[in-house]
């Protein structure tokens, strides 16, 4: 199943564009040419343009794994219990997730494939 696309060619949106748009267009266009964009600005505008074009009905729900699920529930408590650093409690939730069983990681395995 292939999506269709459905954005329109560039050429063709930029002569839809209004002047102002156009201006910036062409003010991009030159900054990459001549390479002085930053990395970090270029990413920036990536990630703008990318979220633009996103679908709407895209919930943005992110893969939950088992150790998510885990780690999620465990943290909450251990936080509550202690006032111990972040990293310590990941530290220490890594290690309890390693030493679980495999039949132990699979329950956990389940409950994050009935939240998908």
């Amino acid at each position: 199943m292939s999506k269709k696309n459905t954005q329109p060619k560039p050429m063709s949106a930029y002569k839809d564009l209004d002047d102002s748009a156009r201006r910036l267009v062409n003010k991009l266009i030159i900054g990459l040419h001549d390479k002085k964009l930053a990395e970090r600005t270029k990413l920036d505008i990536n990630r703008s343009i990318n979220r633009s074009r996103r679908d709407p009905s895209d919930t943005g729900k992110r893969y939950t794994n088992g150790y998510l699920v885990f780690y999620k529930e465990k943290f909450a408590q251990l936080k509550k219990e202690n006032d111990t650093p972040v990293t310590e409690i990941a530290k220490r939730l890594g290690a309890e997730w390693k030493s679980l069983t495999e039949d132990q990681k699979a329950l956990y395995k389940q409950r994050a494939a009935d939240q998908r």
